[in-house]
């Protein structure tokens, strides 16, 4: 089926195609909404469930100053969400100073970690990781060797250190300079996308 079949939505334009999902921009109801379409179904243990997991937790979570992307439709057998259109420039495009950067993605990642946790821990990061090793998909076998050498070396040390003693957070799992949006830079207002690689574990992950 066509995706204006499946969501109902119109004036759909491509926007960016990735390795995990196809990003749309459409109208719903005549407002602007976002259309994210998931490949591969099974890499990192089903993208879509982890994004329409934690959005729903953080639609719940009030006296946070991040704006998140609100779930309006979600249809699993086709691995499509619409989500909230999220108004602003990519922090990734905006003509800063690298330190002005730094600093906004800091106080961001401080936000995102004291953030309240979901009750029903589904998807932990550390299991997660593991998981990775089993993983047989192309794109897997590209990161493997680099994750076994980096377990080879530090992992013992880093799991005692850091996963097992600090308190576990909400990951985004993907957190870069592109998933931020820029909504107000004077007034500190941004928005946080992309989720599917959300989980739950130490928040130097």
């Amino acid at each position: 089926m066509m995706i204006e079949e499946i969501t109902g939505c119109t004036e759909i334009t491509p926007l960016h195609q990735g390795t995990s999902t196809t990003k749309y921009r459409a109208k719903l109801r005549g407002e602007t909404v976002l259309i994210r379409r998931f490949h591969e179904r099974n890499y990192y243990g089903n993208r879509f469930q982890r994004e329409n997991y934690i959005l729903k937790h953080l639609e719940s979570i009030e006296c946070c100053k991040l704006i998140f992307p609100k779930i309006i439709k979600e249809f699993p057998s086709h691995d499509l969400h619409v989500l909230s259109w999220i108004e602003g420039d990519s922090l990734a495009d905006l003509e800063i100073l690298d330190s002005e950067k730094t600093d906004i993605v800091f106080s961001i990642w401080k936000e995102i970690s004291n953030l309240e946790l979901p009750s029903n821990m589904k998807f932990n990061h550390f299991r997660d990781i593991r998981m990775l090793t089993e993983d047989e998909t192309r794109i897997m076998n590209i990161s493997k060797s680099v994750f076994l050498s980096l377990k080879d070396k530090v992992w013992k040390s880093f799991n005692k250190s850091i996963i097992k003693k600090h308190p576990r957070s909400i990951i985004h799992g993907d957190f870069h300079e592109g998933n931020i949006i820029v909504i107000d830079k004077e007034e500190s207002k941004y928005g946080v996308i992309d989720w599917e690689f959300a989980s739950i574990g130490s928040k130097y992950f």
